[in-house]
């Protein structure tokens, strides 16, 4: 009976150190994975949601940005106004079309051109005499980001149609 008792307690303490071996083989497992994962790159999905969400903002920040036209109305209300009329005085430009055209041209430059960034931005409406299209991409380049947006004209029943896209 005394040989059966030290035979089962060496049979447990093995179990133990064989148990402790497993544990110790999984988190060596588990820290080797995670020194990989922290130090890989981006993946290419993130990086198409960043360049995409990068465009977005980019598009809602520029409309919402106030212009020198009179009464420092926003972009978005100086790009009605070009559609509707041009009722609304601009500094050194005969109207808010002009305006509009010069000065989304130097915040291009000023941003995306400077971020290394490729563009294609354009700007349309039916009732346009033109419609704005500036871009700085090369033919090999492929879109990461596409924002649309829409301007309403309301109470007519047709809109401004705006469209960026973000190239590598």
């Amino acid at each position: 009976m005394l040989k059966y008792k030290k035979y089962k307690n060496r049979k447990a303490q093995l179990e133990i150190v064989g148990l402790l071996i497993i544990v110790i083989l999984v988190v060596i497992v588990i820290a080797i994975i995670m020194k990989f994962k922290i130090s890989e790159q981006p993946r290419q999905i993130k990086k198409d949601y960043m360049y995409d969400q990068m465009s977005t903002s980019f598009l809602l920040s520029f409309l919402r940005a106030n212009t020198q036209c009179a009464n420092s109305i926003t972009f978005e209300e100086a790009l009605k106004d070009c559609a509707q009329g041009k009722a609304v005085s601009c500094p050194s430009a005969a109207n808010s079309c002009n305006y509009l055209n010069n000065t989304i041209k130097y915040i291009l430059n000023e941003t995306l051109d400077k971020w290394g960034m490729g563009y294609k931005f354009e700007i349309g409406h039916t009732g346009f005499n033109y419609n704005f299209k500036f871009q700085n991409i090369k033919d090999s380049e492929l879109p990461i980001g596409i924002t649309p947006y829409a301007i309403s004209l309301w109470p007519q029943t047709n809109a401004i149609i705006m469209n960026l896209s973000v190239y590598s």
